[in-house]
């Protein structure tokens, strides 16, 4: 089974995968459109020629002739080209920058991982820290070449995609297309195409950010005096590369590097090897302890931050161990640290009503959207506590109109989600069906399921708003554009709607309050959305529990100190 590191890593990668085919959905939308206002003028014509060909009067050679020499070419196709191939340049950009920003994140997961195993196996607390984002952004800046940042090439890439576009016009020449025809195989082959390689990219930064962060880890150990070694282990299965299965289970010095068929290569993805060794990588690194040291005793000492007390506690998973360390050792006269809940799906939408009731919402109105759609709001719901569960859950504007006797005042893909706080007001259930209102009134939660049927349409549609938003404005407008993350956003206006009052942090004995850590957050992050506290509180309770876009560590640890 993998490691949590390793999870994390995957979990990274799938999220990726999910955000590119939304880019690149768009980006064949763009493609399409910009086509037809070149070839709609000469479609009439090629309606004439290929009946001509169907008639024998014109043969395929002539009109293939036709093709090459009178419609993909000239200035006016070599303009369409650029254009087409400017469009897919700025798709690759958009991926790179989220290969880029989840390299970080992986870096430091699998870093504290690294630690959590090395004390795990030695018994004993070895004073590892927690690789969080602000470690990570301060140790890559003085070491650039553990995490290199990658830009997309715009000459490279705009060549790339000029020749692959030639090559989708041959294809369709040689296939006895029509220019319509054509026209559609340049935008599906060429966003195929892209996505593809940006795929290929991620794993491979994936599986570099993943090593990386281990191996530095295993450098701090080695710091403290612990002789610990590397290991490289290969996926077995008919997908690994020969030199990599040679690789598998080779033990070397931390300094020192593997020897591959290739060449030196010091982990799994190292971006300074020979290519054949790092493109598409999935193996990873492991580190050993010496021979002659076998770890019997499971427990280990602890000490409080001025190493005054110390006491030995008993073994943990990685997660507690994690959640420990964050929390800054809670074993002395402290709460415990809270344990992650594991979400159940329901099977059925007729079981996630059932389970919603259960979890405290009494109107739980789910028919009508897909299973998936329901999941993702149960999920949602379990993250808050029971007293800020809404009372009303609906995948319909109709519903929340008629509840609430407010009109939405927005067409139908104009709203994703919206989190209305009628306690007190009273809700008008009667005109659902209901038998009676309900006067006490509660917070009313609605998610648009009826235009944006399951999570990928919503995460394109949050996507193309976003590309949108940043090319006129140069920032971003949503933190969070993975549309599993919008049932989470309402449900932190919930938590936020019931207890923003006492929403309060302690630092250095200095309390904060929200709307000082997400005035520093808006500013840092050139996300016009946060310049709101109350979306910003709902956008950081998403990415918290959706474990999504990696948040700034004091905002990580805010959320997470909530009870």
């Amino acid at each position: 089974m993998p490691d949590a590191g390793t999870r994390y890593t995957d979990a990274a990668q799938a999220e990726l995968e999910r955000r590119f085919r939304a880019i690149y959905r768009e980006a064949q939308e763009d493609i399409i459109k910009k086509l037809d206002a070149h070839t709609k003028r000469l479609n009439a014509l090629d309606k004439i020629k290929r009946a001509q060909v169907e008639a024998g009067t014109l043969s395929q050679e002539e009109y293939r002739n036709w093709l090459n020499g009178q419609v993909f070419i000239g200035k006016q196709w070599k303009d369409k080209v650029d254009s087409v191939a400017t469009s897919l340049l700025y798709a690759n950009q958009q991926a790179n920058d989220m290969i880029e920003g989840k390299k970080r994140a992986v870096f430091g997961e699998n870093a504290t991982f690294q630690a959590y195993s090395i004390e795990h196996d030695a018994g004993m607390d070895l004073s590892f820290g927690i690789y969080d984002s602000a470690t990570v952004t301060r140790l890559i800046k003085e070491q650039p070449e553990l995490l290199p940042r990658r830009k997309v090439d715009a000459d490279k890439d705009m060549g790339w995609n000029q020749h692959n576009i030639a090559n989708a016009v041959t294809q369709g020449i040689i296939q006895g297309e029509s220019i319509p025809q054509i026209a559609a195989r340049i935008a599906r082959q060429t966003a195929r195409e892209n996505d593809e390689a940006m795929t290929r990219y991620a794993r491979t930064a994936m599986t570099g950010a993943q090593s990386a962060g281990r191996w530095e880890t295993m450098h701090e150990a080695q710091q403290m005096g612990i002789n610990v070694k590397k290991q490289w282990m290969a996926h077995l299965d008919n997908r690994t590369r020969d030199s990599h299965r040679n690789l598998d289970q080779q033990i070397a010095e931390v300094d020192e590097p593997f020897q591959s068929d290739f060449g030196e290569i010091m982990f799994p993805g190292d971006f300074h090897a020979h290519p054949a060794d790092v493109y598409n990588c999935r193996c990873r690194l492991k580190y050993v302890y010496p021979e002659y040291y076998n770890p019997k005793d499971t427990q280990r000492r602890a000490y409080n931050d001025n190493r005054t007390e110390s006491t030995l506690i008993p073994d943990m998973t990685y997660n507690e161990w994690k959640a420990w360390k964050t929390g800054g050792r809670q074993l002395f006269g402290q709460n415990e640290q809270k344990k992650e809940k594991q979400f159940i799906a329901a099977k059925t939408i007729e079981e996630a009503i059932e389970k919603a009731e259960n979890a405290g919402v009494k109107y739980a109105r789910f028919n009508g959207m897909t299973l998936e759609r329901a999941n993702n709001l149960l999920e949602a719901i379990e993250t808050l506590p029971e007293d800020c569960r809404p009372l009303f859950v609906t995948g319909t504007g109709k519903d929340v109109s008629t509840v609430t006797g407010r009109p939405m005042g927005r067409k139908a893909d104009q709203w994703y989600g919206v989190t209305y706080d009628y306690r007190g007001f009273g809700l008008r259930t009667m005109q659902l069906g209901y038998r009676e209102s309900d006067y006490e009134g509660g917070i009313v939660v609605g998610i648009n399921t009826t235009k944006f049927k399951t999570i990928d349409d919503l995460t394109e549609a949050k996507v193309k708003e976003q590309a949108k938003y940043k090319a006129k404005t140069g920032h971003e407008w949503f933190f969070n554009t993975d549309g599993k993350a919008t049932a989470f956003h309402e449900m932190g206006h919930c938590y936020h709607n019931i207890r923003s009052e006492k929403i309060i942090w302690e630092i250095s004995g200095k309390k904060k309050t929200w709307e000082d850590l997400s005035a520093r957050w808006a500013e840092e992050s050139l996300c016009d959305m946060l310049k709101n506290p109350d979306e910003a509180f709902a956008e950081a309770w998403a990415a918290y529990y959706t474990k999504g876009r990696e948040l700034p560590e004091y905002i990580s640890q805010f959320i997470g100190g909530l009870e």
